[in-house]
C-alpha cells in the first residue's frame, strides 16, 4: 500500500512540475489568464499530494521533499516576477497619466498652430 502511495505521489508531483513549468512560461510571456487557468488545474494535485503526504514513509518523503522544495522555489520566483511586473506597470501607468496631464495643459496652444496659415498675395507690382 505504501509503495502505491509513493508511486501515486511521484506521478502527481511530475504532473505538478509540468504545470508549474507551463505556468512559468505563460507568466513570462504575459499570458496571465492562461497562467491562472494552469494554477486552477494544479489545485487538485496539490490537495491530493497533501492528503498522501501524511501517509507516506519517511524514506519516500525524503525523496519527494527536495522536488517539492524546488517547486516551491519556482513558485516564489514566479511571485517575485509578478510583483516586479506589477510595480513596472504601475510606474508606467503613472508616467502615462502625467504625460496626459501635460498634454491637456499644452493642447490649447498646439491647436492654434495646427490650423493652416493663410497666404496673402502681395499684389503690389
Amino acid at each position: 500500500m505504501k509503495a502505491t502511495l509513493e508511486k501515486t505521489a511521484s506521478r502527481l508531483l511530475q504532473a505538478l512540475e509540468d504545470l508549474v513549468s507551463q505556468e512559468t512560461v505563460l507568466l513570462r510571456a504575459g499570458f496571465y489568464r492562461e497562467a491562472i487557468a494552469v494554477q486552477v488545474r494544479a489545485m487538485p494535485l496539490v490537495a491530493r499530494l497533501r492528503e498522501i503526504g501524511g501517509e507516506m514513509t519517511a524514506a519516500a518523503t525524503a525523496v519527494i521533499g527536495p522536488r517539492i522544495s524546488a517547486l516551491l522555489e519556482r513558485r516564489r520566483e514566479s511571485a517575485a516576477y509578478l510583483i516586479s511586473q506589477r510595480t513596472s506597470l504601475v510606474a508606467e501607468r503613472q508616467r502615462v497619466r502625467e504625460a496626459r496631464q501635460r498634454l491637456q495643459i499644452i493642447a490649447p496652444y498646439g491647436q492654434a498652430s495646427a490650423r493652416p496659415a493663410r497666404k496673402r498675395l502681395n499684389a503690389a507690382v
